[in-house]
């Protein structure tokens, strides 16, 4: 589905408003070397030995065609549903990020 603008800068900005209103923090162009859960989240670990914790986390994956793809995700204890083509992308110029 696209919304009436037909521009996925609208998509963008409802996600955005909707992460700002709930005081999500969206960490972009961090890679994470690992994801542990316990009773009251997650811990997660970046590439830079960078300690995180979140009650939930959002992974984006971006275009991962396999299944195989996400054996790292499942040795979390996840499941997730098969990947499937998708024929819609992003196209921005800026996103401000909130750390």
């Amino acid at each position: 589905m696209f919304p009436v603008t037909d521009s996925s800068q609208t998509i963008i900005d409802c996600l955005l408003r909707e992460a700002d209103k709930y005081n999500v923090h969206i960490r972009m162009h961090c890679d994470i070397k690992s994801i542990n859960a316990f009773e009251e989240g997650f811990r997660l670990v970046t590439s830079d030995n960078e300690q995180l914790t979140a009650s939930h986390i959002c992974i984006a994956t971006g275009g991962f065609p396999k299944a195989a793809m996400f054996d790292w995700l499942e040795q979390t204890g996840h499941s997730f549903s098969k990947p499937v083509p998708s024929l819609f992308t992003f196209i921005y110029q800026s996103i401000p990020l909130h750390n």
